[in-house]
């Protein structure tokens, strides 16, 4: 049985794209030459490093020396692109990334406005799912009906936009939201994510 609840939110601002690798990088830059005393959250972890995962070594050496490696498109450079989303980063960094630009976390509710508008659409776009409008069920085994199998470039699929003009809101990468939820599984609070993934598929 599904349920549905409304919420009223005040006026904020949103940005209309993720943020990007070459707007990490940016925040990146500041934390190594100024720390991020003034942007971090009280309770984040000590010895916390913002550097997103897939921009570390992650492959493992036994990967890398039987080739299997060579045998699939995800390679180091797949979520490093300038204009493509950042991903890999906790909700800590994304905590930490927002105030350092002056911003926040949206909340749920303000998040769901966002994409979906007053008029209670399933998607950004309207009510009927298509593959065309998103990035979104990706996989290099199953067959790829978008054009990227991993992450597309933040500014991609303007068809696919949201009333109030926000791309990707469905697919492409998940978003943090600045609140917590208790999870079904475990009944302990965890951090709301929205928007599903490049390799998410829809699901009502």
């Amino acid at each position: 049985t599904s349920t549905t609840k409304t919420a009223t939110t005040g006026a904020f601002y949103i940005d209309r794209h993720e943020v990007t690798n070459a707007q990490y990088r940016l925040f990146l830059d500041w934390v190594a030459a100024n720390s991020d005393t003034t942007v971090r959250h009280p309770e984040q972890p000590p010895g916390k490093n913002h550097t997103p995962r897939y921009w570390n070594l992650w492959r493992p050496a036994l990967l890398r020396q039987t080739g299997m490696d060579r045998m699939q498109q995800f390679n180091d450079a797949t979520f490093r692109k300038p204009d493509h989303p950042v991903v890999g980063i906790d909700w800590f960094d994304a905590y930490a990334y927002s105030r350092w630009a002056g911003k926040r976390l949206p909340s749920e509710a303000e998040w769901e406005k966002a994409a979906r508008g007053t008029d209670g659409r399933i998607w950004p776009w309207g009510n009927d799912w298509d593959f065309a409008k998103c990035n979104s069920g990706g996989y290099e085994w199953k067959g790829e009906r978008d054009g990227y199998i991993y992450t597309a470039p933040a500014d991609h699929y303007p068809e696919g936009t949201s009333p109030y003009g926000c791309f990707n809101m469905a697919g492409n990468v998940w978003e943090w939201t600045g609140e917590s939820a208790r999870s079904a599984s475990s009944s302990k609070l965890e951090k709301v994510i929205k928007g599903g993934g490049s390799n998410s598929y829809p699901s009502l």
